[in-house]
Parts: structure tokens; C-alpha cells; sequence
């Protein structure tokens, strides 16, 4: 986020962030997430909520995609990921959220910063890769 701040304007950094976080989520698809209630130690501990995969990728890459409407390059690395994760997510609801994700990343794209070439050339990626 602070990368694509006004004040840093980093989007490489940015793109970045988003393979890693790519790779994260991944790794989150192949683990059952625990369960709300648990004990450890023989101590109850319980989840004020119950997030399940599309929480997590909710709250890791819509952030980024509300801060990229002035960096198409950035939204390109959000939907090249989103299209790679839809392959690997362990559910329809996973794989809902993140073509969401990734729509949502193109629709804000700021249209007076971002040239219709750049956006005619982002929208198959988008069309492609996630329907």
C-alpha cells in the first residue's frame, strides 16, 4: 500500500509485493485452515470470526487493487496472479473471489491516467484468463 502512496509512488515495488503475496496464497490452498475453536494446551481458544480462503485473499489483494487505479502495471500483476491462483484454489468460493479481485482491479483503473491501448491490451488477460 505504502508503495503506491502519492508520496513513494513505487509501482514496481508494488508488483512485487503482489508475486509474493501470489506465492503466500498459495501456499494458504494447500493447508486446511484451523478451526474456530480449538484447544491448546488445554486452554479453549476460540476465533472472534471464522475466515476461510476467500477472506484471506479478500483482505490480501483488495487493498492493492483499490490503491492501483493509477498503475495499470500494477493491476496486470494482480490479474496475472489472480488467473494463476484460480487454478489452485481449494473451492468455487476462493475461486469467485479472486475473479472479483481481479475484475475490480481493471474497473477502477483510472480511465483520464490509464491510454485505451493500455486498457485494451489489460482486458483480454482479464477476459481470458479468469472466465
Amino acid at each position: 500500500m505504502r508503495a503506491l502512496s502519492p508520496g513513494v509512488n513505487d509501482p514496481s515495488t508494488a508488483r512485487e509485493v503482489v508475486a509474493h503475496l501470489g506465492a503466500v496464497l498459495h501456499e494458504l490452498f494447500q493447508r486446511q485452515l484451523p478451526p474456530r475453536i480449538t484447544d491448546v494446551h488445554g486452554r479453549r481458544v476460540e476465533r472472534p470470526s471464522d475466515p476461510d480462503h476467500a477472506s484471506y485473499l479478500r483482505v490480501a489483494l483488495t487493498p492493492i487493487a483499490d490503491s492501483s487505479r493509477e498503475h495499470s502495471a500494477v493491476v496486470e500483476a494482480l490479474i496475472r496472479t489472480c488467473a494463476l491462483l484460480v487454478g489452485e484454489a481449494p473451492d468455487e468460493r476462493a475461486r469467485s473471489e479472486l475473479r472479483a479481485i481481479a475484475t475490480h482491479a481493471f474497473e477502477v483503473l483510472d480511465r483520464s491516467v490509464v491510454s485505451q491501448r493500455e486498457l485494451e491490451r489489460l482486458h483480454p488477460l482479464l477476459s481470458d484468463n479468469l472466465a
